[in-house]
């Protein structure tokens, strides 16, 4: 089976396509969305666009089955940028119980 993987506010390099055995990292093409599937697909993507980034299927039940992620670009960025409110920090209380290395 096929599916179709989005990554939102930057595009990609397709290294590797699952259709293809060959890998280019010399030349490889750009794109926001790329089908993936058993046989393995590869990307590469620069995280300079610091903030959070959606990456999803395009497939409704493979978002149920968790095929779907947020990827943070430039964390470090980020925490300077962002100061949460302490109604924010309240909305979750088992993430502020973790130890902070997995915060």
């Amino acid at each position: 089976m096929k599916i179709a993987l989005h990554l939102h506010g930057m595009n990609f390099q397709v290294i590797k396509s699952m259709s293809s055995p060959n890998s280019d990292t010399v030349n490889p093409i750009h794109h926001d969305t790329v089908t993936v599937g058993g046989s393995g697909t590869m990307i590469h993507f620069n995280t300079n666009n610091a903030r959070s980034w959606f990456f999803h299927c395009h497939i409704f039940w493979p978002k149920q089955a968790g095929l779907t992620t947020v990827m943070l670009a430039d964390p470090a960025t980020v925490q300077m940028a962002v100061h949460p409110s302490q109604a924010w920090e309240a909305l979750c209380p088992v993430y502020n119980a973790l130890p902070e290395e997995l915060q």
